[in-house]
């Protein structure tokens, strides 16, 4: 595998946190998920179970911001 960004070659397996985005703005934090991480840049990249978790656990975020009222 290369790094898209840097053109890295060496990756480490890494637990990573994952920012939820909503309007611009940082709306919650999916922690701990795993990536192999480039050792030059940083850059994480995800497997499919991965991504899938994101993915299932984004919607949650999202749907507990329209279901919460606002103070």
């Amino acid at each position: 595998m290369t790094c898209i960004y840097c053109g890295g070659k060496r990756f480490k397996r890494r637990t990573v946190d994952f920012p939820v985005y909503q309007d611009g703005k940082i709306v919650g934090i999916i922690r701990d998920i795993e990536a192999d991480v480039c050792e030059q840049c940083g850059e994480a990249y995800f497997d499919e179970g991965a991504l899938e978790r994101v993915e299932r656990e984004r919607k949650q975020v999202v749907a507990q911001l329209t279901t919460t009222p606002s103070r």
